[in-house]
């Protein structure tokens, strides 16, 4: 990581950002990180096995 994302970092986890950017942050951002990610954590598709 850069000097510039520590930093970004160290802000957040102090609370100096805006409110509406820390909203913005916590409510469309990793809402977003957590729906995209979602479709890596799906288990693998099989075929039901019963015969026809």
């Amino acid at each position: 990581m850069n000097e510039k994302s520590l930093q970004y970092f160290q802000y957040y986890w102090q609370g100096k950002h805006a409110l509406l950017f820390a909203l913005c942050v916590n409510l469309i951002l990793i809402r977003a990180l957590i729906l995209f990610a979602d479709r890596f954590t799906l288990p693998p598709y099989i075929r039901d096995r019963t015969p026809r």
